[in-house]
């Protein structure tokens, strides 16, 4: 053999491109051929890492092919291979009769008369063999050849270790691009101009552009003109710290507009000054309740960003002051030894060994002590980001406690499942979809007010009989969504009735977890959890979305939306109403006199004087700074003309009493109703000018008037 042109050879193949197998297949052929040996061939540990099989393989020609022999080889049997190949670096056999007898009889059928073998290491163990076979003759192997061979197996142990460190760096990368693809919240990564370079899933289903198009396009391009100078304002005042949550408003594709949560920082991606931008849409948490459910059920992960040299932490997220029970205060300026974060305390060496040697961390299971000394179960990642020349460790902490939680009722499930119900609190039912049998546990019963003895028998009718029946209708038709497997679960917020008479919020979610052959839903399971006090707390959040916070009374966009419906009701059963547009006589002057505050006061009782004079059923809002609209239900305008003089009497002669000063006012009014229009003709926007437009004729022939027609 030509030993120097051979190994040139060798690492030309490996150097050039192609996969790594095709690589290793074509060294083998090289060996074989420079060797003149019968066959060359690599042993390796199976997936199970209990045997070791036969990878790869080059025979000669004319050598039959050997598929099936060398497989499945137990790590014991090779033990003696093992041995001398870590005290002499090579195995040299011209005589097989003395191996292990399963080794012999695999060797045998291949016809193997001589062999030698080197050892395959990679991250300093051996991992397998390289074997050099002749079944032709007894084959002495000089020195060197001997070295040779050694030299080109360590070149090939070089090359597998660098595989394996390549696919598990692709395999890093994979689940950190998953984690954040994972995350509910929206996740941008933009240059320092706003160029966006990188968005997760979240981004391209709520906003509905594609991560092609999102490349293509400048940050400010997704919110609206007036909302654009002050993101790049956010994204120019970047000092290395992450930026307070600041409320926004986003554009999607379509054109519409949704509020969100966002913060921003600065780091780098791929090598270049980057900013992070991490949002949380609310706009549909606030619309919509089953959303807002979801904002408090899927809470984002503990985020906090710590110093490159002596590992105090600069800035921590809300999630993790709120997760772990901290203030800011008793947290930055801390290390996490410190604060004794980690429960093992030997993982600070793992991590910091981690960092040294790949400058990242991902995919790590610890325990984190909470303040209180309770014990979260996290997802741990760790990655050191640049930022002018700084630079830093981002450590995220995904909150897994609860698929520990079920990983560990694997072991004692009843038990377990019976202890977190009762710590959770949660109502429990099974259900046989086919026979009607339900088993309820007493929290379920509880909940309503009853004694499980109390609800006996129990059967699904037990839950038809408690139910809203509005409510059985939309939960019937999630069910057989779910039955359809066009869901993976069945989840519904109803009423139930207690047995003190009022009605319960309650989360019910299931699963079918057992099909008969048929594919029909045989055996169902789920929960109910008492979510009365959070819907109380909706009803309260609607309604301050629909007052004005001044006056209490409906805002200018209910005003509108009712408008709408009251319109719709009009074209189908012909109820008529009459729209009244007010505004207060020279509001400016007063408010110059006597300050704005007075000005406000002014407002709370003209919203009184209104108020008393109108029916409990007749809509009044703000519509502007001094403008008010009235709409009279079942009224003709002719009808709430005297209704609103009444009211200019009131006001003309009722003084507002304000820090001891007494302020008269009078008002302007536009009048019109639904029979101003035609059926078809008819609009919400036609109405209102129409009475704007009085308006103005009332302020012309000298206000404190109601103008009620055009001429």
């Amino acid at each position: 053999m030509k030993s120097l042109e051979t190994i040139s050879e060798i690492a030309l193949t490996l150097s050039n491109a192609g996969s790594f197998a095709d690589q290793v297949r074509s060294v083998l052929e090289i060996l074989g051929e420079q060797t003149g040996v019968s066959s060359v061939y690599i042993l390796t540990g199976n997936g199970a890492g209990t045997a070791a099989e036969k990878e790869f393989e080059w025979r000669a020609a004319g050598m039959p092919a050997q598929r099936s022999v060398l497989q499945n080889i137990p790590f014991e049997v090779l033990s003696s291979w093992k041995e001398e190949l870590l005290n002499s670096d090579k195995f040299c056999l011209d005589n097989i009769s003395r191996l292990p007898p399963s080794l012999k009889a695999a060797l045998e059928a291949r016809g193997a008369d001589s062999m030698v073998v080197f050892p395959l290491m990679a991250e300093d163990s051996v991992r397998g063999f390289i074997c050099f076979e002749e079944n032709r003759k007894c084959r002495e192997w000089t020195a060197e050849e001997l070295g040779l061979l050694k030299t080109i197996s360590a070149i090939i142990s070089g090359n597998f270790e660098k595989n394996i460190s390549k696919e598990r760096l692709k395999s890093s990368e994979e689940n950190f691009h998953e984690f954040f693809d994972a995350l509910s919240e929206l996740v941008l990564i933009i240059d320092r101009q706003g160029g966006i370079v990188f968005a997760n899933r979240s981004v391209e289903s709520v906003i509905g552009y594609s991560l092609r198009e999102l490349e293509k396009m400048n940050l400010v391009e997704l919110h609206p003109e007036a909302a654009r100078e002050k993101c790049l304002e956010i994204i120019r005042s970047l000092d290395g710290v992450r930026s307070e949550i600041c409320g926004s408003e986003f554009k999607r594709k379509d054109g519409s507009l949704f509020s969100a949560e966002s913060s921003y920082w600065a780091g780098r991606w791929n090598g270049k000054n980057s900013v992070f931008c991490l949002s949380k849409d609310v706009s549909r948490e606030q619309e919509n309740l089953q959303k807002f459910t979801k904002l408090f059920e899927n809470n984002p992960d503990l985020m906090f960003l710590s110093s490159f040299s002596d590992g105090e932490i600069l800035q921590v997220n809300n999630a993790f002051l709120r997760k772990l029970g901290y203030s800011k205060k008793e947290v930055l300026g801390k290390t996490g030894i410190e604060l004794g974060l980690l429960v093992d305390e030997e993982k600070h060496r793992f991590i910091s060994d981690g960092l040294k040697g790949k400058g990242r961390i991902s995919d790590l299971e610890l325990e984190v002590r909470c303040r209180d000394g309770s014990i979260l179960n996290v997802l741990f990642a760790r990655e050191s980001i640049e930022n002018s020349g700084d630079k830093y460790y981002l450590t995220v902490m995904a909150d897994i406690s609860e698929e520990i939680r079920l990983r560990r009722g694997l072991e004692s499930q009843q038990e377990r499942l019976k202890n977190i119900i009762m710590g959770t609190r949660l109502g429990t039912w099974e259900w046989n979809v086919k026979t009607g049998a339900t088993v309820i546990n007493e929290r379920w019963a509880e909940m309503a007010g009853y004694t499980l003895e109390e609800l006996q028998p129990i059967s699904i009718k037990t839950w038809f009989k408690l139910a809203h029946p509005e409510d059985l209708r939309s939960s019937n038709t999630l069910l057989q969504t779910h039955f359809r497997r066009e869901s993976e679960y069945y989840e519904f917020e109803s009423r139930m009735k207690h047995k003190s008479g009022r009605w319960i919020w309650v989360m019910d979610r299931g699963k079918v977890t057992e099909w008969d052959h048929q594919g029909k839903p045989l055996m169902m399971f789920g929960t109910h959890t008492d979510i009365t006090e959070r819907k109380v707390l909706q009803w309260k959040i609607e309604q301050l979305s629909i007052r004005d916070p001044l006056t209490n009374i409906f805002n200018r966009r209910y005003v509108f939306e009712r408008l709408d419906a009251l319109l719709a009701e009009y074209r189908r059963n012909h109820g008529y109403f009459s729209v009244s547009l007010l505004d207060i006589d020279y509001f400016k002057k007063i408010n110059d006199d006597y300050g704005h505050l007075v000005g406000d006061e002014v407002l709370k009782d003209f919203t009184r004087i209104i108020t008393a004079n109108l029916r409990p059923y007749d809509l009044l809002g703000r519509y502007g700074g001094e403008e008010f609209l009235v709409v009279s239900l079942n009224s003709k305008k002719e009808q709430t003309k005297t209704t609103l003089e009444r009211i200019l009497r009131s006001v003309t002669n009722c003084a507002c009493v304000c820090k001891d000063r007494d302020v008269y006012l009078t008002f302007s009014c536009g009048l019109t109703d639904c029979f101003d229009y035609t059926r078809d003709q008819i609009s919400v926007e036609k109405i209102i000018k129409k009475a704007d437009d009085r308006l103005y004729k009332a302020k012309l022939l000298g206000r404190k008037q109601i103008v009620l027609y055009d001429s």
